[in-house]
């Protein structure tokens, strides 16, 4: 835009106006900052302001002078600021994650005198029938921490290999332990695999990912406990039915539904924005819905939210189905 005598807008292009913020309010930046600015050249400043829907929306301001008159050169950064600080949010829980694998190794080694040294004792008390019950219980507690701690640390250091064929249902099943220990005590998780369910192409530790943060979601949801239920099926989307949101198709559904508390429609309306969360401080990075729709989307299919008040929420992953593999003559 170009500013003339007494900062009034003399001339503005049509990206100006489709700004979603009135051309006066970021003049209103301008203003004080004029001479400052021409002295200085193109001295940028940034401002942050909310648009006609509610969001916070920031933008970068150029003035240089020209002619008598200062053209205002204004730039939406509003997505390039939001990647910096998904960028350093997602440094924060890597730096995180490595620290708890090294905690889940040396875990994983004190696990091993334990499980020796019982099966040692078992030995030793074999003419005590009480006390060879209570050596067992003890083995056999250490063997299954040593296995789940064996599970975590293979999920934490499996690299990704892109996409490729995976068997949607068998993935869950193999992940199904830790999905359990996510979802808690409090939840009563079910699994509805269907044995016909297709492979799709994808890349498996992100489908491994977006799963664990829905779960994580969804328990989240049920602070007093509730159900939990993963099913999988095929289903063919065809043109009667297709809509904006899931196009008409051959896939693999991935539903996630729960009896939590739902949400608003003012709640639903933001959920992808990236950082926004319902949880307290230190629970939630509101990166985790927002990650598992772009791994929808990287994998050629969608992702879609039903959700009503102290009703629930349904969560559906649609991922495009492999072609059927050759047959071998």
């Amino acid at each position: 835009m170009v500013l003339g005598r007494n900062d009034a807008v003399v001339l503005s292009n049509p990206a100006a106006q489709r700004l979603g913020i009135p051309l006066d309010k970021l003049v209103a930046e301008v203003a004080p900052r004029r001479q400052e600015m021409r002295e200085q050249g193109a001295t940028t400043i940034e401002v942050a302001r909310q648009d006609a829907l509610g969001r916070t929306r920031r933008f970068a301001l150029d003035c240089v002078m020209h002619d008598g008159l200062d053209v205002v050169t204004i730039r939406d950064v509003t997505d390039l600021r939001g990647l910096d600080a998904e960028l350093r949010q997602l440094r924060r829980v890597d730096a995180v994650g490595n620290l708890a694998a090294s905690v889940l190794h040396d875990f994983n080694n004190l696990m091993t005198p334990i499980v020796c040294s019982s099966a040692l004792l078992e030995r030793a008390v074999a003419e005590q029938p009480q006390a060879v019950g209570l050596a067992r219980e003890i083995r056999e507690a250490a063997e299954r921490a040593a296995e789940l701690l064996r599970r975590v640390l293979s999920f934490a250091r499996r690299s990704s290999v892109g996409a490729a064929r995976v068997s949607v249902a068998g993935s869950i099943t193999e992940l199904r332990s830790l999905l359990e220990r996510v979802a808690g005590t409090g939840v009563k998780l079910s699994f509805e695999l269907g044995d016909e369910t297709d492979e799709a192409v994808l890349d498996r530790e992100q489908l491994d990912h977006a799963l664990l943060n829905l779960v994580a979601n969804a328990r989240d949801a049920m602070p007093s406990g509730g159900k939990l239920t993963l099913h999988t099926a095929n289903l063919s989307i065809n043109e009667d039915d297709a809509s904006e949101d899931v196009p008409a198709q051959a896939y693999v559904a991935i539903t996630i539904s729960d009896t939590g508390v739902g949400m608003t429609a003012e709640v639903r309306e933001r959920i992808f924005e990236r950082f926004f969360t319902t949880k307290d401080e230190g629970r939630g990075t509101g990166l985790g819905l927002t990650n598992a729709r772009r791994f929808a989307n990287e994998s050629g299919g969608f992702l879609t939210v039903h959700s009503e008040p102290n009703v629930g929420t349904t969560v559906v992953l649609y991922l495009p189905r492999a072609e059927p593999r050759a047959q071998s003559k």
